[in-house]
């Protein structure tokens, strides 16, 4: 028995070797012949000799095949900035074309399918328990259901997945004055739930166990807010934020306007540019507290930084004037 195994143990390297080396010379054969795709075109075939019928090539031989495993994985092309169209270059500097240009998702609420920029991310997140309370029993976890918008919760207290409700103020307040908040939880959420809780997800009662902030509008809201503020801090660092009277001949992107001041911004300087009321949008007092003045209107030039404000602006205005509440 032991000298069978000495005899295996010691041909098996041989074997190896006989094998690659039959890899080798089957590879170096196809390469030599002619090979032919087949109808259609999932696999290729190597013609045989002597007329005999065409064999499919193995999968790690097969370029179709290869070309099919390896496509997703590859880096993409790097597109030298000159080489890019005009077209290209303008349709990059546009912000409603980058809205519509981002993966589309299904709100939750409304069923309508839309890009995730008019969209607003909702996650399940849990906050355990104290260790004990007051009467010595432990309580049990809490299950929230919340805007994913600088959400600060650990990434294992969260669910992987999330539902959309479409970006509007209005249906915000339908969901919670109507009590309609359950619809929004997803059944993968509910898994991830009952599986975080050791509890079977069909039996969660999410209008009694779970817990949704009737003020959701508002928190939404301050939160596009900030993000709007964050932007045009980094863009008034950056020296992009200047005055309508000494913007001169740079690049305009967009004007900031002050609400109803007496003063309005020129419209030779915007060429057909967007002009947002900011004390509509952030309110007299946070536009107060960000360029100094009140009744001030600014020009945003442009660059990637203010692309970012500019989407960040439209975000926040499509949630306060939209209309499919």
């Amino acid at each position: 028995m032991l000298c069978v195994r000495a005899v295996g143990l010691r041909q098996l390297p041989r074997r190896r070797h006989d094998a690659l080396r039959h890899v080798r010379k089957f590879a170096s054969q196809s390469d030599n012949q002619s090979t032919s795709a087949s109808p259609n075109g999932i696999k290729t075939f190597r013609q045989r000799q002597h007329g005999n019928g065409a064999l499919p090539l193995p999968p790690f031989l097969d370029p179709i095949a290869i070309e099919a495993k390896t496509r997703h994985t590859r880096p993409k092309t790097y597109q030298d900035e000159q080489e890019k169209t005009e077209f290209q270059r303008e349709l990059e500097a546009n912000p409603f074309a980058n809205a519509l240009a981002i993966p589309v998702r299904q709100c939750a609420f409304t069923q309508a399918l839309l890009p995730s920029h008019f969209l607003i991310p909702m996650v399940a997140h849990i906050t355990p328990p104290p260790e004990e309370n007051e009467s010595g029993k432990r309580q049990a976890s809490t299950i929230h259901l919340s805007p994913d918008i600088d959400l600060d919760v650990p990434r294992e207290l969260r669910s992987p997945s999330r539902s959309y409700v479409i970006a509007d103020r209005e249906v915000f307040k339908t969901l919670s004055s109507r009590n309609k908040w359950p619809l929004i939880a997803s059944e993968r959420m509910k898994k991830w739930a009952g599986l975080k809780l050791g509890r079977d997800w069909q039996a969660l009662k999410v209008n009694k166990e779970w817990t949704w902030d009737k003020k959701v509008d508002e928190v939404i809201l301050e939160k596009l807010r900030g993000n709007v503020v964050m932007k045009m801090q980094e863009a008034q660092q950056a020296g992009l934020l200047v005055h309508e009277d000494a913007v001169g001949t740079g690049n305009v992107a967009f004007g900031l306007r002050a609400g109803n001041t007496t003063g309005c911004i020129s419209p030779g300087q915007l060429h057909g540019k967007e002009v947002y009321d900011m004390a509509a949008l952030l309110g007299n007092e946070n536009w107060q507290d960000l360029v100094g003045a009140q009744s001030v209107n600014l020009m945003v030039l442009g660059a990637s930084s203010t692309q970012a404000l500019q989407q960040a602006l439209l975000r926040l205005d499509h949630y306060m004037n939209s209309t499919s509440g």
